[in-house]
């Protein structure tokens, strides 16, 4: 398992060093750290895949009258859709519960 004590010379600020090892210290006491961790991981998959949504939309928008490339961003967006979205934190999952929804 990677350590802090590896990134510690790479770290210039006290402060941050400090915060990296209390929540180390408060994500190693986690009970279930493996199902805590994939909560967290699917939150931002979530996040990245709603920002691609979000930017074909305006891609999509700003088309104007380009027909073939509006059809081209509407395929893409299209597919983006219909994947299913990824298992995220339940909300509140930020105080350590572990809970993981699936909307």
């Amino acid at each position: 398992m990677p350590s802090l004590d590896l990134m510690r010379e790479g770290l210039d600020s006290g402060p941050l060093l400090a915060k990296a090892f209390e929540l180390q210290e408060v994500g190693q006491a986690h009970p279930k750290r493996d199902e805590w961790l994939s909560g967290l991981l699917a939150h931002f998959r979530l996040r990245r895949e709603r920002s691609a949504r979000g930017e074909l939309r305006d891609q999509l928008r700003a088309t104007g009258d380009d027909f073939q490339q509006s059809l081209e961003v509407l395929r893409r967006l299209q597919e983006r859709t219909s994947q299913p979205a990824p298992a995220t934190p339940a909300p509140d999952d930020a105080v350590g519960t572990g809970a993981v929804r699936t909307t």
